[in-house]
């Protein structure tokens, strides 16, 4: 017998174009999902830790002084990518009262402390940084007399009548009514007097002394300044509290950021750089520093974003001048970032065990400090 079975050429054809557009869109499929789609994810996750510094940044800003801010969005994750990958990046914010410490140490340093008195008799405060008020105060309407407010010669003089006011200042020479029986008040520093403008020429190189005469039971001058102490050597006025957020990246690398000692520091693997300077300010003359105390230990984890409030308040406010020595000690985990920081500054940091410490000669000395307190979702 004869075999009538014919091989069909044009369909091992079409089998084989088959299978060859299979293993083209095979490996098409493949090359997307092994390169093009985890680039794309990279990439979302660095636009997610920018926003993440952002943050951050505006973390910083709620908590200083006076901030009318309060309200902070923190991305923990980036949301991973619609019709693309669904899995997505998470976080975990930290927000400790026991890391990050500064402390400040002085030696040979001269107090600035504020008063507000009242003189009822004739005296001269000496020693007087800066003058912010300054007010004759005339309680009895039967009260006449002669009163007069002195710096380095240059005098302001009042007569006192019953129904008038004469003032001899450095820029006026007149009358001022005098509404009697009831008691009566003179601004001396009062722009229109000009005695305003021997106060600030004495403050731009303070110290300076300030003499008050005619003083009595029934008028006095009423005063608020500050005035230069003796020195001394300070005891460590230290701060400290942090905010960590941790990244759990899937295809960038791993990076946290941290809020400490008002600055905004980035870490990534073993390295640390600060990204937002501290509210420092550090010259040859001069050191101002803003310092924060957090006072909240709390954590939340996720893929979402949440709201961070954070209250930031004055607390305390300490200045001094002509510092034979001030100190600064940072007790971090990011010594590296610190260390940087300060070189950039003009001071020759030491690193220690987890500890940065620098020394300034010759400066006067500002601090203040903010007590910040941060409340995280439940």
């Amino acid at each position: 017998m004869r075999s009538d079975i014919r091989i069909n050429e044009h369909a091992v054809s079409t089998v084989v174009s088959a299978i060859l557009l299979l293993a083209v869109l095979t490996t098409f499929l493949a090359a997307i999902n092994s390169y093009y789609i985890p680039s794309l994810i990279a990439d979302h996750e660095i636009h997610h830790m920018q926003d993440v510094r952002n943050s951050f940044m505006e973390i910083a800003a709620a908590a200083s002084p006076g901030s009318s801010k309060e309200r902070v969005l923190v991305p923990l994750g980036d949301g991973g990518m619609p019709f693309i990958s669904s899995l997505s990046s998470s976080g975990t914010l930290i927000v400790s009262s026991d890391k990050g410490k500064i402390e400040i140490t002085m030696t040979g340093a001269r107090p600035v402390e504020y008063q507000q008195l009242e003189f009822k008799d004739d005296t001269t405060i000496q020693n007087i940084q800066s003058l912010s008020h300054l007010m004759l105060i005339i309680e009895d309407s039967d009260e006449d007399g002669v009163y007069s407010a002195t710096i380095d010669n240059t005098e302001i003089k009042i007569v006192v009548n019953s129904n008038t006011v004469s003032v001899d200042s450095p820029g006026y020479s007149g009358t001022v009514l005098r509404n009697s029986p009831q008691s009566f008040c003179l601004d001396l520093l009062n722009p229109a007097y000009g005695f305003d403008e021997i106060v600030a020429d004495a403050q731009n190189s303070p110290p300076f002394n300030l003499e008050l005469k005619g003083a009595t039971n029934s008028s006095y001058f009423d005063a608020e300044f500050t005035i230069l102490l003796n020195d001394i050597d300070v005891n460590p006025i230290s701060a400290q509290g942090q905010i960590r957020y941790i990244s759990g990246n899937n295809q960038w690398i791993d990076q946290d950021y941290i809020f400490e000692g008002g600055a905004v520091i980035l870490k990534q693997g073993s390295n640390s750089t600060i990204r937002s300077q501290p509210f420092f300010r550090i010259d040859d003359k001069n050191i101002e520093l803003c310092l924060f105390n957090i006072n909240t230990d709390a954590s939340i984890s996720g893929n979402g974003a949440v709201v961070v409030n954070v209250f930031g308040t004055e607390g305390k406010k300490y200045e001094y001048r002509n510092v034979e020595n001030t100190t600064i000690t940072v007790h971090s985990l990011y010594t590296e970032a610190w260390y940087n920081y300060f070189s950039k500054c003009g001071g020759n940091p030491e690193t220690d065990n987890g500890k940065i410490t620098v020394s300034f000669p010759g400066r006067n000395v500002s601090i203040i400090t903010s007590d910040v307190h941060v409340i995280l979702p439940k």
